[in-house]
């Protein structure tokens, strides 16, 4: 597991602190991996929050995103949902919308 924010390295780092991550924090202030998982949100300049599940070949198998960063899925609900994904597919997920890709859910409106 690791996680990606769009702040700085310093912030990062505090932010992992804070939240006593135990797992990676990534930087990513330019927003390349963000907009690569197709979880930027334009409208505000950062990143939607979100949870994408990507397999050792590096494709996309599930994505959530919210538009509140305070209701996040609990991890009972991530395994429901990954459990009732369609079977993975042999073809890489990027950014297609997620309106034509099964196991991607959408984004908020």
């Amino acid at each position: 597991m690791v996680a990606i924010c769009p702040q700085d390295t310093k912030t990062g780092r505090s932010l992992k602190e804070r939240l006593s991550l135990t797992f990676p924090l990534l930087s990513d202030p330019h927003f390349r991996v963000i907009k690569h998982y197709g979880v930027f949100d334009q409208g505000n300049e950062t990143a939607w929050p979100s949870l994408v599940l990507v397999d050792m070949k590096g494709r996309v198998r599930w994505r959530h995103i919210t538009d509140n960063y305070r209701k996040r899925l609990t991890t009972a609900q991530v395994l429901q949902r990954i459990g009732a994904a369609p079977p993975l597919t042999t073809t890489p997920l990027t950014t297609t919308p997620a309106s034509t890709t099964p196991n991607v859910e959408p984004k908020p409106e």
